[in-house]
């Protein structure tokens, strides 16, 4: 079942818009999406919003009783909310990771968990700027061995960062909110290597970022 994990540089990097963006877009193309937030405190707002994007089935850590997410308990928890969702029979799973990579809330342990990572179908790196988004690619390879699908976040409008994110990547900007945003379409294959073609247009009913993904 393909797993799209979207994690960021840090809170507020855009991650929820372009979950969001992702279910829409698969959605429109009549795909069952799955969604949920493994990391963080125990707010629903980011889960609601996937739910108005489409999610035919949301979850979040709090379901379990854990008010706010830690190293010791974030990978566990994933892997029970993998499980969970998976089991509603959808045709994909889009899931953020609340927090920084390097934030307290267990983004890291999960990551580095060898159960997780072979989950993931494609992971989406949120980014605030260039510098973060160059370093946390760098990070998801060098530390957790992971290649992003895609660079995005709120500063990264201008598609001349790719230069300077790495050239593999498409760079999506969600803006500062979630209407009226310029976002990029997107076409990715998936086991094939990154292979993007892009090109801006607004934030609207079914636009998205992610306009078509290729699924196994």
């Amino acid at each position: 079942m393909p797993v799209v994990a979207l994690a960021g540089t840090c809170m507020d990097s855009g991650k929820t818009a372009a979950a969001c963006a992702i279910i829409s877009r698969f959605v429109h193309h009549g795909l069952r999406v799955a969604a949920f937030k493994a990391t963080g405190v125990s707010l629903r707002r980011d889960v609601l919003a996937m739910e108005d994007a489409g999610a035919h089935e949301t979850a979040i850590f709090t379901d379990f009783g854990i008010v706010t997410t830690t190293p010791e308990s974030g990978p566990a928890l994933t892997r029970s909310l993998l499980s969970r969702l998976a089991a509603t029979a959808p045709d994909v799973i889009v899931f953020e990771l609340g927090d920084g990579l390097l934030g307290a809330y267990g983004v890291e342990a999960i990551l580095l968990d060898d159960d997780i990572r072979v989950a993931l179908t494609a992971t989406v790196l949120c980014a605030n700027d260039p510098v973060a988004a160059w370093g946390g690619v760098q990070l998801l390879r060098d530390r957790f061995g992971i290649e992003p699908a895609a660079v995005t976040g709120r500063a990264l409008g201008d598609l001349r960062c790719r230069a300077r994110a790495g050239t593999h990547y498409a760079v999506v900007s969600t803006g500062t909110h979630f209407h009226a945003s310029p976002l990029v379409t997107m076409r990715p294959r998936f086991g094939k290597g990154p292979r993007w073609w892009a090109k801006t247009r607004p934030f609207s009913s079914a636009a998205c970022a992610m306009r078509h993904i290729v699924l196994p």
